[in-house]
């Protein structure tokens, strides 16, 4: 009986959120000509599998500088070295990190089988390329540079992201690109899943001493909010922007439909419960381990929980 809060069309900037693959169709014609990538995603044959196949072995060092880095080399595939990238993975593949019932909340951190996709994961995410200091060490600057500098100068074939980079940061881009779905886990699975972005401004919440004393008010005005939304910003937003103006072509565009049948979240991600995110970047990119993170923070996560249950008077 609880709606802690709420996304969808009253929010239209959730159209921007949902984890989103792109893939740099001039190179994927170059080295898979015979490839139909969307065909793939039709016939739930877009897999970790398949993207690993068609991605691993094209990473090279460009300028011949033993290292690899964003702004110079070439890459099968160039995800931001940010949590959020992993959890888009992990969420595709059908996993979550929390969940609730009735009146309880708790964590799945403690699953073999996250911790043994994180270890997998470090394939197609590598912490061995660097930014090179561009953007002044303003980190959020220089994980753009994926976007902007190597996916938008043809030097990676796939770029993990949200569509977001198809309503701005790929406006510009001359190669042609396509959108695609985060891969499934394997071909079993039937149902794509995209995170939304809980770095997103697209949720919506109402106080709780607002709730309780004009409840019926308060329902009433967000049903409403959210179908003007619907009837008169979707159709511009979504279907005319989104769908014919920044996806290329007719495919890109059924797999926009894809994308936003499958958004997904939970409150781990959203709440950053017991600072999840910092738990998968020092597990990812660091020197940490996930079941090592999971017992020095076993306090904070507590604590979190303890302090969403409260704050809706749960507990």
């Amino acid at each position: 009986g609880c709606l802690y809060f709420t996304t969808g069309d009253i929010a239209p900037s959730v159209y921007q959120s949902p984890a989103a693959m792109f893939v740099n169709m001039d190179l994927l014609e170059q080295y898979y000509p015979d490839l139909d990538i969307f065909a793939l995603v039709e016939n739930y044959e877009w897999t970790l599998e398949q993207l690993l196949t068609l991605s691993e072995g094209l990473s090279r060092d460009v300028n011949e500088d033993n290292l690899m880095t964003a702004i110079h080399d070439f890459y099968g595939i160039v995800p931001q070295k940010s949590a959020l990238t992993v959890k888009n993975f992990l969420y595709g593949v059908g996993m979550t990190l929390a969940s609730n019932n009735g009146d309880t909340l708790s964590v799945n951190y403690s699953n073999e089988l996250v911790s043994g996709f994180l270890d997998e994961l470090k394939v197609l995410c590598p912490s061995n390329y660097s930014y090179t200091g561009v953007g002044g060490g303003n980190k959020a600057e220089e994980q753009q540079l994926v976007i902007t500098s190597t996916f938008m100068e043809n030097r990676a074939l796939f770029l993990p992201h949200m569509l977001e980079s198809a309503m701005y940061h790929l406006r510009s881009m001359e190669a042609d690109y396509g959108i695609l779905p985060f891969p499934l886990n394997n071909e079993q699975q039937r149902q794509y899943y995209s995170l939304i972005n809980n770095w997103c401004t697209c949720f919506v919440a109402v106080p709780v001493q607002v709730a309780e004393n004009r409840m019926d008010m308060t329902s009433f005005m967000m049903e409403a909010t959210s179908s003007y939304s619907y009837e008169v910003l979707r159709p511009l937003v979504y279907e005319r922007v989104l769908k014919l103006q920044r996806a290329r072509d007719p495919k890109s565009s059924k797999m926009v439909d894809v994308i936003l049948d499958g958004i997904t979240l939970d409150f781990a991600t959203v709440y950053n419960i017991g600072d999840v995110d910092d738990m998968i970047y020092q597990t990812m990119y660091k020197e940490g381990s996930w079941s090592g993170q999971q017992i020095t923070n076993r306090g904070p996560i507590n604590k979190s929980i303890s302090d969403i249950l409260k704050a809706h008077k749960l507990s």
